[in-house]
């Protein structure tokens, strides 16, 4: 069986043609309908439900419940009300077979095209006589067949014949229904040609034919002739089920068989819907990652941030993506953009996390907007990330020079360097430049933070110095 080549647990679906590799739904690109290629944006090669389709004996429960559709039970009350008329007009009981017969092989044909649903009641309507002709001329040449083997060959060989005849019967259904050519429904090559190709199960399929069909005698027994028309009836419903079944199975096992057969058929009754846009982006992404085409993906990412830059979803991944890589250029333009995004999505628990990993691949990392960098260092405060939130505070003047955030920048160091040991002197003098900034504000408020800044920074150059959980120590001058 082919799989995936992306997805190894996966059936394959489809065949790229110019790339040789095999991919099941999920690796295709349907953006345009039709499924492409991800990777040569050529067009793929259909392979039905040949390495998808689940063996018949493991979906026996669903075989059973196949005649519980409304058509079909549609279907077999009507053979019976003419069966039952039968009994007073007897050839109705012609046109009862051809009904049922008809709509038989129409569960047949349409199970081995993937329609898993009993076809329309309305089908049976048409056609039957002729099939029940051609029923007889297959069921005419196997007992001549038989005939002629005992007289010009010997007893034996017509013992031969005749069960091979009753052993490739359900073989000649299936062709008939299929290819609908009578001269192929009676070819023995060819009725040998697909058992052979099926194999195996095949046996097991005539197996189960004859359980269904032994078992519509078995109640005729249990009934008995004491209930004979409820015995009648009884007979007619189960047999006209079995029937159902029978057909239905047939042309399942054609449909599991399609590429040994030679024809192309999916399953209908699973719903292939369209990639949305989230789903085409990761389908194309995981493609190319695993291909190796790692800057191919770096760019798609890129691509998808910008034309949706609040989609967590593809933030996320490019995020991830890049970290996995270690690409620091990328990262480098995407860390503010991406911090941004968690803190306005109040995905503050993540924030801290997401900061350190920038600055395992960025030590030098910081965010180069005044608002982003004070709106981090808040939220690393209130997280208890005390360390973090300094070191980004530390040099706000002078980064941001004339930014109005400078007042409530060093307003919240103050706070952030009262939960740091020995740095009681750091916070007068932050407290006192933050005072001189305020009184500045207020004596001049057109006049810029820029123009107070030459006169009004913390005092000289105060080493500060604190040991924290790591064991490391962090340092500030100004």
């Amino acid at each position: 069986m082919k799989t995936c080549k992306y997805h190894p647990l996966q059936a394959a679906s489809y065949l790229c043609p110019n790339c040789q590799s095999y991919t099941c739904r999920t690796c295709v690109d349907d953006s345009q309908g039709e499924p492409g290629c991800f990777t040569c944006r050529g067009e793929l090669e259909s392979q039905g439900a040949a390495y998808t389709a689940v063996p018949f004996w493991r979906r026996l429960s669903e075989a059973f419940r196949y005649p519980l559709n409304g058509n079909a039970v549609a279907a077999i009350g009507i053979s019976m009300v003419l069966n039952l008329m039968g009994l007073l007009v007897p050839w109705l009981l012609i046109f009862s077979s051809a009904v049922l017969t008809k709509y038989c092989f129409c569960c047949l044909e349409n199970t081995a095209h993937g329609k898993m649903q009993a076809p329309d009641v309305t089908e049976a309507y048409t056609g039957g006589l002729r099939l029940l002709f051609q029923l007889f001329v297959i069921m005419l040449v196997a007992i001549g067949a038989v005939f002629l083997a005992a007289r010009f060959i010997g007893f034996g060989m017509a013992i031969t014949v005749g069960i091979f005849a009753l052993v490739a019967l359900p073989a000649s259904f299936m062709v008939l229904a299929i290819e609908e050519d009578l001269r192929q429904a009676v070819n023995p090559l060819k009725l040998l040609q697909l058992m052979f190709t099926i194999g195996g199960p095949y046996l097991i399929l005539l197996a189960l034919l004859m359980v269904m069909l032994g078992s519509v005698e078995a109640l005729s027994y249990l009934v008995g002739e004491r209930f004979s028309t409820v015995g009648a009836i009884a007979q007619m419903a189960i047999s006209n089920y079995y029937s159902v079944v029978m057909f239905h199975l047939m042309g399942y096992v054609i449909f599991q068989y399609q590429r040994e057969l030679g024809f192309v058929a999916e399953d209908e009754s699973q719903e292939h819907q369209q990639k949305n846009r989230d789903q085409l982006f990761q389908a194309e992404l995981d493609v190319l990652v695993k291909e190796g085409e790692y800057e191919k993906a770096l760019e798609l990412c890129h691509a998808a941030s910008k034309a949706q830059p609040k989609n967590k979803l593809i933030a996320d991944t490019f995020f991830k993506l890049i970290i996995a890589l270690k690409a620091q250029q990328p990262l480098q333009l995407y860390a503010d953009s991406y911090l941004q995004l968690l803190l306005n999505l109040q995905q503050d628990f993540r924030v801290s996390a997401v900061y350190k990993m920038i600055k395992q691949q960025l030590p030098d990392y910081l965010p180069e907007r005044a608002a982003l960098r004070y709106q981090l260092a808040l939220t690393l405060s209130e997280l208890g990330d005390f360390k973090n939130a300094a070191l980004l505070l530390k040099n706000f003047h002078r980064d941001f020079s004339g930014d109005a955030l400078i007042i409530k920048a060093y307003s919240l160091m103050v706070q952030v360097l009262a939960h740091l040991p020995n740095t009681q002197v750091q916070q007068q003098q932050y407290r006192a430049f933050v005072e001189r900034l305020q009184a500045k504000a207020e004596t001049a408020p057109a006049q810029p933070f820029a123009s107070a800044t030459v006169n009004t920074e913390p005092a000289a150059s105060v080493p500060m110095e604190s040991n924290n959980p790591d064991g490391n120590s962090i340092e500030f001058s100004y």
